[in-house]
């Protein structure tokens, strides 16, 4: 869970410098009905330059109801936490080492990371050692999690991966197949019978696939 810090002002709205991010019409539905009726329990994070870190779909929620009823002032701020780029890798190497979190939660936490890591002095310690994995583990995550930043999954992938229908491996696995042999095509399910499918398709080695 993070914690509250200062500065915390209210910003205006917009769509500007927003990155996006995965929930079902449903899951949003409901957000933006609860944002209408009760109003924003948990503000948005922005980093000191003003782009998003957390809280892309309440961000979207304030937009459209700002674009529904403009002559209401309450949806012309929006509650903004302005965190510095040190605070927010820590509270993401927070969120990597959390043992409920998932490997889609890991792996946008390493591309998050690996964008505003850069600028931070951290005496010179690799990402990866400050994530205390393994360089291996650290270049496979943010694979993903660039993949996933950029869409270049279809929603469907991404929605899977986010229920751990799709396991990392299993995911990480797929793209070197797509490298591999180029247009792979996209899973719909996982289990034996895929696996089976690509032997008799492709005569991979199923030792890639543990």
């Amino acid at each position: 869970m993070r914690q509250v810090r200062l500065p915390m002002k209210n910003i205006k709205v917009t769509d500007n410098r927003i990155r996006g991010s995965k929930k079902t019409d449903e899951e949003y539905a409901q957000l933006k009905k609860s944002i209408k009726q009760l109003g924003l329990s948990n503000p948005v994070i922005v980093t000191t330059d003003l782009e998003l870190i957390s809280g892309f779909w309440r961000l979207k929620a304030f937009i459209e109801l700002h674009n529904e009823e403009p002559d209401n002032e309450g949806y012309l701020d929006i509650p903004t936490l302005i965190v510095t780029p040190k605070e927010e890798a820590e509270d993401l190497k927070i969120d990597f080492m959390d043992g409920k979190s998932s490997d889609y939660m890991r792996d946008t936490a390493v591309d998050r990371l690996n964008i505003i890591y850069e600028p931070i002095e951290f005496k010179d310690k690799p990402l990866y050692e400050f994530l205390d994995i393994s360089k291996t583990e650290f270049e496979h995550r943010l694979k993903i999690g660039q993949k996933i930043r950029r869409q270049d999954f279809s929603d469907g992938m991404i929605e899977k991966y986010r229920k751990d229908i799709f396991t990392h491996s299993f995911l990480y696995n797929w793209l070197k197949e797509q490298e591999e042999f180029g247009d792979v095509e996209e899973p719909v399910f996982y289990g034996s019978e895929i696996i089976e499918a690509q032997k008799e398709a492709k005569k991979f080695d199923i030792s890639k696939w543990i």
